[in-house]
């Protein structure tokens, strides 16, 4: 479609072709392939602002690694999977019903570095005596726009589970300890 219906603000009197064509969406080709940590001097500017200079020193080379991770693979990755989404396999070939969930590759390749770049920054942090929560919180920020499915799939793990047995189970599973309890493990085990 190359040309767009008129809507009443366009008939504005601030209005002028000019400033219409700013927002033609055809302009737009999208930020993949871009670091997305350089190219938002507004997140740049928030973690020079709330950081000590030797936490940023410490955080920023790790946030330009993700950045560049987040406007690259991990766009690319989540347009796959949107292509290739994970599929449930109900039966294995003799038919006995298994009910598994298939993920994508590029669903776990995504996963993989997202989470080794995260825990390279906190190992990193920790051995400096630093706390890296808010360059985690600006990784997942990253994260939110490259494949906000993914940042739910991880956002929505262990802590939320534990806080959610807690605040709502009965009494005896709201004090036990679960073991390989992830949906990758396939099985959960129970420990008192």
């Amino acid at each position: 479609m190359s040309e767009y219906l008129l809507e009443a603000v366009d008939r504005l009197p601030f209005s002028t072709p000019e400033k219409a064509g700013r927002y033609r969406t055809e302009n737009y080709q999208g930020a993949t392939g871009l670091n997305w940590y350089l190219t938002d001097p507004t997140l740049q500017f928030s973690m020079a602002y709330y950081l000590q200079p030797d936490e940023l020193g410490l955080a920023e080379p790790h946030l330009i690694r993700i950045g560049e991770l987040m406007g690259g693979p991990v766009t690319r990755w989540a347009e796959e999977t949107d292509r290739n989404p994970p599929q449930l396999e109900r039966y294995d070939r003799w038919g006995h019903d298994i009910s598994r969930v298939v993920m994508p590759e590029s669903f776990t390749r995504s996963k993989r570095a997202i989470l080794d770049a995260q825990q390279a920054l906190r190992d990193d942090s920790k051995q400096a005596g630093v706390s890296p929560s808010l360059p985690l919180f600006a990784s997942n920020y990253l994260l939110n726009q490259a494949d906000i499915g993914m940042a739910c799939a991880l956002g929505t793990g262990g802590n939320m589970v534990r806080s959610l047995v807690t605040a709502y189970a009965p009494p005896t599973y709201a004090t036990t300890s679960w073991e390989n309890s992830t949906p990758a493990s396939g099985t959960a085990r129970r420990r008192n």
